[in-house]
């Protein structure tokens, strides 16, 4: 809930800085998401834990309205026990978990 999108989920901030104007050009292309912005991890697995695709192994905080987005195991995964698991800590978007 920190920004304004349009219809195809574009932040309408990062296209005016971009665009340097008030309207959206044609072909502009920008990130959805703010990939240098850290988040809030906390892990819910450890070290060793069995785990299955579709569960939930840890969870980030974004802001005062959505309070948690639970990280999950990929459908394509196998599954099986946990090797390693990244500390509490803050991570942006393109780090490995």
């Amino acid at each position: 809930m920190d920004n304004i999108f349009d219809g195809i989920q574009r932040p309408l901030k990062e296209i005016a800085e971009k665009s340097n104007s008030m309207y959206i050009p044609r072909g502009i292309e920008v990130n959805p998401i703010d990939i240098v912005k850290q988040y809030e991890f906390k892990p819910l697995k450890k070290v060793g834990d069995i785990v299955r695709p579709g569960d939930i192994i840890g969870v980030a905080f974004e802001n005062r309205c959505i309070k948690e987005h639970k990280i999950l195991l990929p459908p394509w995964c196998r599954g099986g026990r946990i090797n390693h698991m990244t500390p509490y800590g803050n991570y942006n978007v393109v780090e490995e978990l």
